[in-house]
């Protein structure tokens, strides 16, 4: 519409005979439309970009809070540290909003890695061909409990201080006194709230 030719929008004068009109005003009037549609597609893609910045930002603290929170339970348990480093490496592969909304469901994919990288250090234990691994399975149940218990609580604090301290952003409108007129402008902008 806005790229179409100004003299699709005029009706000739005189039955054609007088192909002498001027557009200009007509133009002029499409170009003003045409840059506050550029103006609102420009908003919308750095409103886009913000909301990409802030989402990034908040992966990046969840995914030190559950590293740190696995470090914290399993020094606490008492797992062998080239546990610990397998449970923080499978831990961080993990993506964050793949288990975000509930962090403990044994069904999403960091608890069921988790207890995956359990499993195969016991199996690549000394003596793993003994059927006794009893202490260290133990240590494992104990370490999920406590995982369990303070991972959620952990990662729903961190969320809603983000939430805190990062508001939402939304639409303003606002009406202004245009100075080279007597008439009131309305403003569209973003703001954080």
């Amino acid at each position: 519409y806005l790229a179409n030719p100004v003299t699709t929008h005029v009706q000739s004068a005189e039955q054609h005979n007088q192909d002498i009109n001027s557009l200009a005003l007509i133009s002029a009037r499409k170009t003003e439309e045409a840059l506050e549609i550029m103006k609102l597609m420009l908003a919308s893609i750095l409103t886009a970009l913000c909301q990409a910045v802030d989402l990034r930002q908040l992966e990046e603290i969840l995914v030190k809070v559950v590293v740190d929170v696995i470090s914290k339970v399993s020094d606490e348990c008492g797992l062998p540290e080239s546990m610990k480093k397998e449970l923080v490496n499978a831990a961080g592969g993990i993506p964050v909003y793949s288990y975000l909304e509930n962090p403990c469901d044994p069904s999403l994919p960091l608890l069921s890695k988790l207890r995956q990288t359990c499993l195969e250090c016991i199996l690549r234990s000394p003596g793993s061909n003994e059927v006794s691994h009893g202490p260290l399975v133990d240590k494992i149940r104990e370490f999920e409990a406590q995982l369990m218990s303070e991972l959620e609580a952990e990662m729903t604090a961190t969320r809603l201080s983000y939430e805190r301290t990062h508001p939402a952003i939304t639409t303003v409108e606002t009406a202004t006194q245009d100075p080279s007129s007597d008439g009131l402008v309305l403003v569209t902008g973003f703001a954080r709230y």
